[in-house]
């Protein structure tokens, strides 16, 4: 299943809405590792055959502290690089993403913190986009290699106010799948539950053409009007 995720800095922020927030211990690391990397991938859309040799953590380890019952209470997680890193070419390969190349520390103690936040917060975190990058979400809703974005995403398409309008009615409407039109309520319900709008726009646009791209971006802009006046509300009170 594909969806939109929140990056790791939402999903820190939503916790500490909670109030129950109570800081986070500096990461700890493993040592570091030497390997090279072979396989296939796009580069200039083309794929090509490509060989890296990265030096990077084995390890991350973060604990994060919540305010249980007026107890500050340490949730620590350890993710492994090897296990976590994002495929340039998806399951066809294990070259790691030019991200994971340039920063193995960075992208790793991303994840890590959004391990622990999800233990130490689980009803308001979920997996961030810097785990889900080159990955799907297979039935039991597990993490596992897939595609990468770039292999999906297909150029950004214009949508006019006057075709958003006509597929909220009458045969365009209709002509609309039950099946799509749920997929967009959970898109719409995950960024509303993050603000991630700009991110569901993108999967919009990337994932749905014609009629259902118009309905899919007409449903948003609705939802986050909806959001942002209540927010203004919220201010006001």
């Amino acid at each position: 299943m594909e969806t939109v995720w929140p990056g790791i800095a939402e999903v820190q922020t939503t916790a500490a809405r909670t109030g129950q927030w109570a800081g986070m211990d500096a990461p700890r690391f493993g040592p570091d590792k030497t390997r090279t990397f072979e396989g296939r991938a796009k580069v200039n859309d083309e794929w090509q055959d490509i060989q890296v040799t990265v030096t990077f953590p084995a390890w991350c380890e973060v604990t994060v502290y919540r305010v249980v019952q007026g107890t500050r209470c340490p949730f620590t997680e350890t993710v492994w690089w090897e296990e976590t890193y994002s495929r340039a070419g998806g399951a066809r390969s294990e070259v790691p993403t030019d991200m994971w190349v340039k920063r193995p520390h960075g992208q790793l103690l991303k994840c890590a913190k959004a391990a622990s936040l999800r233990a130490a917060f689980p009803e308001e975190a979920d997996y961030t986009a810097e785990e889900m990058e080159g990955k799907v979400i297979e039935a039991d809703g597990m993490p596992v290699s897939g595609e990468t974005a770039a292999e999906v995403i297909e150029p950004a398409q214009a949508v006019d106010r006057n075709a958003a309008l006509a597929a909220k009615s009458g045969d365009m409407n209709s002509a609309i799948e039950d099946e799509i039109k749920e997929q967009i309520e959970r898109l719409i319900a995950r960024a509303a539950k993050v603000g991630a709008w700009g991110q569901a726009e993108e999967y919009c646009r990337s994932r749905f053409k014609g009629p259902q791209l118009a309905y899919a971006l007409e449903e948003l802009r609705i939802a986050k009007d909806e959001a942002q006046s209540k927010k203004t509300e919220r201010k006001a009170a």
